[in-house]
């Protein structure tokens, strides 16, 4: 592995480390001719968000696991 590579991999392993998030969490791309990229966002906002408000009720309903 060169040094450029390396350096690359060490400042991917920090970000994950430190919890930088580097992937959205919605992606558009208005592929199917419409370019509709912002009107994706517009509606897939309000979806991320009920599913996650779901997953964690979901989460915190669970009782706690003991080991």
């Amino acid at each position: 592995m060169e040094a450029e590579d390396f350096a690359v991999v060490q400042v991917a392993e920090a970000l994950a480390k430190g919890g930088v998030k580097t992937v959205p969490d919605i992606v558009t791309g208005g592929t199917d001719g419409t370019g509709g990229g912002l009107v994706n966002v517009l509606l897939g906002n309000p979806i991320y968000q009920e599913h996650f408000k779901r997953a964690a009720s979901l989460i915190a309903s669970q009782p706690p696991t003991t080991s």
